[in-house]
């Protein structure tokens, strides 16, 4: 029997034949996603969550430990084979390699630039930031400490001032004093890092190929 238009009425009411009765579509999107087709995005906490961008962290983290660690050995082998003035050029030259922290940094935030092209802007400016930083602090803990075993290693364990002393008192607790220095170092290396990135991606900004160009060119292929 057909059904009348009073049963058809019915049906729509409770949400049709197949449907529970009462539910109403249309009020939101599919699960995991805000009402309007909206998806967010990753934020940049998500950068230490994300295998590349942890991977870069990792790698670039992992060079400026190396750094580092020549820069302890070097201060070392100084300290015992030139004494006291072994161990202040160890101190110059942990100096000199931190200054070098945003240029090392630039230079890997351009490849992350690179790594990380199909992430947001937001995304490679905190993982060059975040790399930089960390790297630059790592660079400067561990080259410090070197610098403070050459200079206890010249003065025969005496202690002394100046670098040669250790950094004039790094070793008696004088390393607590270069924190504040470090972090400061660490913040103006990361900065400089995600502003290269930040220029990298606004003025080389690739230009798309126009549909008819591209047409063209598909045409004229062999």
């Amino acid at each position: 029997m057909a059904d009348t238009p009073g049963d058809e009425a019915d049906e729509h009411a409770q949400g049709g034949p197949n449907q529970p009765g009462g539910q109403v579509q249309g009020a939101g999107g599919p699960q995991g996603q805000a009402p309007g087709g909206y998806q967010r995005g990753p934020s940049v906490g998500d950068i230490f969550s994300m295998p590349g961008t942890m991977d870069e962290i990792k790698l670039g983290v992992g060079i400026f430990t190396a750094i580092g660690v020549g820069v302890a050995i070097a201060a070392i082998l100084m300290s015992l084979f030139q004494g006291a003035g072994g161990a202040l050029i160890g101190g110059i030259l942990l100096i000199g390699s931190m200054a070098l922290g945003p240029g090392i940094g630039s230079l890997l935030g351009l490849r992350q630039d690179d790594e990380l092209e199909d992430q947001p802007d937001t995304i490679v400016y905190a993982n060059a930031g975040v790399t930089t930083a960390i790297g630059t602090i790592v660079l400067g803990l561990v080259g410090a400490i070197g610098v403070t075993v050459g200079g206890q290693l010249a003065m025969g364990g005496a202690g002394g001032g100046g670098f040669g002393g250790g950094m004039s008192g790094v070793g008696t607790g004088g390393l607590g004093n270069l924190i504040l220095p470090l972090l400061l170092i660490g913040i103006s290396a990361g900065v400089t890092a995600a502003l290269t990135v930040w220029i990298v991606r606004s003025l080389l900004t690739p230009n798309p190929v126009p549909p008819a160009q591209g047409a063209h060119q598909r045409q004229e292929a062999p």
